[in-house]
Order: structure tokens, then sequence, then C-alpha cells
């Protein structure tokens, strides 16, 4: 009866490789700690994508800081929308 031959096993992928949307979740979750460490807020892991969570969106304003936020600046009684484009010249 032969021998039967099985196949080289193939190199062994770590699983935070293999699954890099796995490592995005525990890369956050460590930015999330320093955030909340260095900002002396409460630390919880359930607050990482939690969009009714407010340490969430003081670590989402620290992430993206030129991002807008807020109330548009006061224009008037009558803003005009189109205060701030260049004029049409027709040429």
């Amino acid at each position: 009866m032969p021998i039967k031959q099985y196949p080289k096993y193939k190199e062994k992928i770590p699983y935070l490789q293999a699954r890099p949307e796995i490592a995005k979740i525990f890369s956050d979750l460590e930015e999330l700690l320093d955030f909340c460490r260095f900002e002396l807020l409460p630390y919880n892991p359930s607050d990482l994508y939690n969009k009714k969570s407010r340490v969430w969106h003081l670590f989402e304003a620290y992430k993206n800081p030129d991002a807008p936020r807020g109330k548009r600046p006061y224009l008037g009684k009558k803003p005009n929308k189109y205060a701030n484009k260049q004029p049409y010249i027709k040429r």
C-alpha cells in the first residue's frame, strides 16, 4: 500500500492579518483608551462606534479637527446664499 502524500501546508497567516476589519476595531479601541486617558474621560469600550455616546462624539472631533461642526454663521435678517461666490462675468 502506497504512502499517502499530503500537500505541503501553507504558512499560517496571523489571525489579525487575515481579518483587517477586526484589527481596525482593536486599533480604534486603543486610540479611544488613550484619548479617554489624556482627556480624563470615563473609558467604556461599549462607547466605540456608539453615536449616542458623548465620549464617541468628542473622540470623532479629536480625530478629525477640520470637519465642519455646529451652526452656520449668522448672516443677518436676509441672508444672501450667493454672497461668497464670485460674480459671473461674460467675456
